[in-house]
C-alpha cells in the first residue's frame, strides 16, 4: 500500500472517518491526526485502540502514527504504548514498522532511554540492506526495513545510498518517507547533514528529513545556533 500525504482533517470529520468501513478513510485519518492534530494525547488513544484493528494496513498506520507523535510531540505515555508495540514487534507482518516506531520513540522522547531493547534492532550488513532498497522487485515491507535498518548504520556506504535511493520521486511512498527518516537519523547521530539534500531528495523524504532535524537539531539545517559536530544528538 502506497502511503501518500494526506488531507488536514478535523477532528470531528477524523472521528468519523476512524469510524468507518472504509479502511482507506481510517488510515488517511490516522495520518491526519497524527502528523496536524495538537492533541498528543488523544490522537496516541486512537493509535493504541487501532491497533488491534482488523485490516494490516491500519494497524502498520497506527504503528507509523506513533512514530510521528514522538517525533513531533516529543513526548508520549510510554506505559501504555511500549507493551502493545513489543507485543506486534513479534509479528513478522509489523516488526519493521515497529522498529522504525522504537527508534523515533528512543531519538525524540526524553525519558525512553533505556525501556527499549537496543538488541534485536541491530542492523545487518550494509550492502545487502542497500541491494534490497534498490531492488524494486522485492516486497515493500522489505525494503521499508532496510531503509530503516540503514538508519542505524554507521558504515559510510548507507548515507551515500540512501539520498540516492531518496531522489527518485516514483518510488513507493512508505519507502521514501522511510528513507528521509533514517538520513536523519544519521545526521543527528553523526553530524554529518549536506545542505544539498533537501533540493535532491523525494519531497516525502524531504518532508521526513526536515521535520526530523527540525525537532532535534535545528543548526542542521541552519534554523538554530551553532553547535558542535561532537554533540551526541538523543538516542546516542
Amino acid at each position: 500500500m502506497k502511503y501518500s500525504t494526506p488531507p488536514r482533517l478535523s477532528q470531528k470529520q477524523a472521528t468519523a472517518d476512524l469510524a468507518s468501513a472504509d479502511s482507506r478513510k481510517r488510515v488517511d485519518a490516522l495520518l491526519s491526526l497524527a502528523l496536524y492534530d495538537s492533541d498528543w494525547r488523544w490522537v496516541q488513544d486512537q493509535c493504541l485502540r487501532l491497533l488491534a484493528d482488523p485490516e494490516e494496513d491500519v494497524v502498520a498506520t497506527a504503528i507509523l502514527g506513533l512514530g510521528h507523535l514522538a517525533r513531533l510531540h516529543q513526548r508520549l505515555d510510554l506505559e501504555r504504548v511500549l507493551p502493545p508495540l513489543i507485543t506486534l514487534q513479534a509479528d513478522q507482518r509489523f516488526s519493521g514498522r515497529v522498529s522504525d516506531a522504537f527508534a523515533d520513540i528512543r531519538m525524540f522522547v526524553s525519558d525512553s532511554k533505556g525501556r527499549i531493547n537496543r538488541g534485536e534492532e541491530e542492523p545487518q550488513n550494509t550492502a545487502a540492506l542497500i541491494q534490497i532498497l534498490r531492488d524494486r522487485s522485492a516486497r515493500i515491507d522489505e525494503r521499508d526495513d532496510a531503509a530503516i535498518d540503514l538508519g542505524r548504520s554507521d558504515d559510510d556506504g548507507a548515507l551515500a545510498a540512501l539520498p540516492e535511493i531518496g531522489a527518485q520521486s516514483d518510488d513507493d511512498d512508505i519507502v521514501l518517507g522511510s528513507i528521509g527518516a533514517s538520513i536523519a537519523h544519521i545526521a543527528i547521530r553523526t553530524g554529518k547533514f549536506e545542505s544539498s539534500w533537501p533540493a535532491r531528495l523525494s519531497p516525502l523524504a524531504v518532508d521526513e528529513l526536515v521535520g526530523s532535524l527540525r525537532a532535534v537539531r535545528p543548526q542542521l539545517l541552519g534554523e538554530g545556533p551553532p553547535t558542535s559536530d561532537h554533540t551526541p544528538g538523543p538516542g546516542s
